[in-house]
């Protein structure tokens, strides 16, 4: 069985229509779930670097399988305390509309690594403040499962812009949360 899977996958990886893209782009993790500075205030667009790489495998005149890799530099101007990275890893497929428009679909894993320094912070907590736990000396990674929508236009034949929404929590109405990146990217023909 594992040698048929490598061998469909090296059919696949040397088609001549088979081609690569790379991209960079911003990303913003949960929407209006995370507090951004004292106030209170939440995201709704943050400047999170995004690059990626995604192969383009067809498998009709429409139809695409794109399996690509992602990877987020975090920005933290708020907390200090600790460092945030997220990998992406995403099972999509496209569907052209027409030679410039596409929509994408599929699944995806986001992991994220949080690494911190440990001790305390007083932080306001309403109208008082409070301490709260910085994150541990040692390595955290969460894993989670997305579900992946997204719109990708072509300008010219190597050179596109996307805009994605991951929705983690897809089948959880209380748990449920949205992020989305915008990029471009340049394809290997």
């Amino acid at each position: 069985m594992k040698q048929t899977l490598i061998f469909c996958f090296l059919i696949l990886f040397f088609q001549k229509s088979v081609f690569s893209f790379v991209g960079a782009g911003i990303y913003v993790p949960s929407v209006g779930s995370w507090q951004i500075d004292q106030a209170g205030g939440s995201n709704a667009f943050q400047f999170n670097s995004y690059l990626f790489t995604h192969h383009h495998f067809p498998l009709s005149a429409e139809h695409a399988f794109r399996p690509g890799l992602g990877y987020v530099f975090n920005r933290n101007t708020y907390n200090t305390s600790y460092t945030k990275n997220s990998i992406l890893l995403r099972y999509e497929m496209s569907y052209f509309f027409d030679e410039n428009l596409a929509f994408l679909y599929g699944l995806g894993n986001i992991i994220t690594e949080i690494r911190g320094k440990g001790g305390l912070q007083r932080l306001q907590n309403g109208n008082s403040y409070s301490y709260f736990y910085n994150p541990a000396v040692d390595t955290v990674r969460s894993y989670n499962t997305t579900l992946n929508l997204g719109v990708e236009y072509f300008f010219v034949e190597t050179l596109a812009a996307e805009l994605s929404l991951y929705i983690l929590e897809f089948l959880s109405k209380e748990r449920r949360a949205f992020s989305y990146s915008l990029s471009v990217h340049y394809n290997f023909r």
